[in-house]
């Protein structure tokens, strides 16, 4: 190994060891809310095949949950699942320093950028493991020839993780077949050697099919915004834009700045126009690879038409299909340099490529040290301020009932103890998404204000049945005051408001 290299690789470890020095800190003072939670409260609360059976109703393949469960075995602190996405992360990190076909300078861009350190990394979701997995498949896409079975297990594992995920699997993998058969009919090789190739292509196959046959959504999952969505030219502008918004994540600087965007709307289209065509034009050097991300941005844009609009952390999607196509096209270009590009059209418009490449790079270093800092700022979620009051009042040991359901469920998963939901009319911890919950109109002000007083008459009849003192947990306010609020939170709708009743004999 040349000196070069030695000092190379010490400074690029220096980089990783920062990252995941800064990434822990983020960590510790991140309050993780109910979307982080709810993977903890249904590996907690089920066995495997409870497991199993709940995805239908979650949206969410298995990988990441059995992921949570392993974790569980050593410890039952919801911090252990913010442990083992941070070794996700941080691997992925090192196989991004180590073996991706950019700069330096791009390299430290991207490990501090909006995704790595703060979206995929500091929240606690299965997006930290599409991360390692896709990192780790592109890593091996420059020596391709020798690891078929191992990618194509990864791109089987990528599709379990998130139903995007899944999108990208398939985008990838179909990319991969189509390069091999072209490659294959230009070499003219023979059948005995395409085996492995055939064998990887059926792994990642079979691990769609199983992402099919287990995580598909049931017929009664009922959360989905999309379902009566209208299409038209709005839509479709509003989705387009979603290119810049992915591209260039820089939030208002604002308490509540999460998902929010620092330029007006009216901007968000005419440069995600220019983006796109920007990035295509700098793949027509290899027409298929320019028509394989075109179709993979136009598929993720219907997704979010069709199926779910989504957040940011969605959206994010968008631009890892950018990410993927761009670092397998850098690999083409092996010591990545502007110098050694050609000085054809091609060749120019790869330059610009890579110039943005290294601005988007930039900006979202920009978004991730933004977001970090606003979360070191001001807590995340309210739910842990509510668990230390209950505990601090020896509340904790009151029958809790909470709602809305969804928002009081992280207060079950520091309690370690189920909640009374009226809106499903049982205890739990998690949400099932399910016909079972009663679906409120939360447009219509009487419906809400009998849905209210349901709540309140509810908590009073559970504590006339038990004989014992009940703490309502709500997202909103009574006309009475509350026995105590908490309203800092930067996820705007966590906040919350205690009421006690207190059990004084048959009414």
């Amino acid at each position: 190994m040349q000196k070069t290299d030695v000092t190379e690789n010490r400074f690029l470890g220096v980089v990783w060891f920062l990252f995941v020095l800064l990434l822990i800190f983020n960590m510790l003072n991140h309050e993780m809310w109910r979307d982080e939670l709810d993977s903890w409260l249904v590996t907690r609360d089920n066995d495997l095949s409870g497991i199993m059976n709940y995805l239908p109703y979650s949206g969410h393949p298995a990988l990441w949950y059995l992921s949570v469960e392993l974790i569980q075995i050593f410890t039952d602190h919801p911090m252990g699942m913010q442990i083992i996405n941070l070794l996700f992360v941080a691997m992925a990190v090192l196989i991004l320093l180590k073996w991706a076909p950019f700069s330096k300078l791009e390299k430290i861009l991207l490990t501090f950028s909006y995704y790595f350190l703060y979206e995929y990394g500091t929240l606690c979701r299965n997006y930290g493991l599409s991360l390692l997995l896709l990192i780790a498949f592109l890593s091996l896409y420059r020596v391709k020839d020798k690891y078929y079975i191992l990618m194509g297990l990864i791109l089987a594992l990528l599709a379990n993780v998130h139903v995007l995920s899944m999108l990208l699997s398939v985008l990838l993998g179909a990319y991969w077949l189509c390069e091999e058969w072209t490659n294959r009919r230009r070499q003219n090789n023979s059948l005995i050697s395409s085996l492995p190739k055939l064998s990887a292509f059926a792994i990642i196959s079979l691990g769609i099919l199983v992402f099919y046959l287990h995580a598909m959504p049931s017929a009664e999952f009922s959360h989905n915004p999309a379902k009566n969505v209208a299409v038209n030219l709005a839509a479709i502008g509003n989705a387009f834009s979603l290119i810049y918004k992915s591209f260039v994540p820089i939030p208002k600087a604002v308490f509540h700045f999460w998902n929010s965007q620092i330029l007006p709307g009216f901007a968000h289209l005419p440069l995600a126009l220019a983006l796109f065509i920007l990035t295509t034009l700098g793949f027509m050097k290899r027409p298929l690879r320019a028509a394989f991300y075109a179709l993979g941005m136009a598929g993720y844009m219907l997704f979010f038409i069709f199926i779910y609009p989504g957040f940011l952390r969605h959206h994010g999607f968008i631009f890892f299909v950018f990410f993927s196509f761009y670092w397998i096209s850098r690999i083409d270009n092996v010591h990545g340099s502007l110098e050694s590009l050609d000085e054809n059209l091609a060749g120019r418009l790869q330059r610009i490529q890579m110039k943005l490449f290294t601005f988007v790079c930039a900006a979202q270093l920009v978004a991730g040290i933004m977001a970090s800092y606003q979360d070191w700022r001001h807590p995340f979620s309210a739910n842990r301020e509510v668990v230390r009051y209950l505990q601090t009042a020896g509340l904790d040991k009151d029958i809790i009932v909470g709602d809305l359901d969804f928002i009081a469920s992280p207060v079950s998963a520091w309690l370690h103890n189920k909640i009374y939901y009226p809106m499903s009319s049982d205890y739990g911890s998690y949400i099932e998404w399910s016909a079972k919950r009663q679906n409120i109109n939360f447009y219509d002000q009487a419906e809400v204000n009998a849905y209210v007083r349901f709540v309140v008459e509810s908590a009073f009849k559970l504590c006339d049945e038990t004989q014992r003192d009940v703490t309502l947990l709500l997202s909103y306010a009574l006309d009475q005051a509350p026995l105590a609020a908490f309203t800092e939170s930067i996820c705007g709708d966590e906040v919350y408001y205690l009421y006690r009743i207190k059990y004084t004999g048959p009414r």
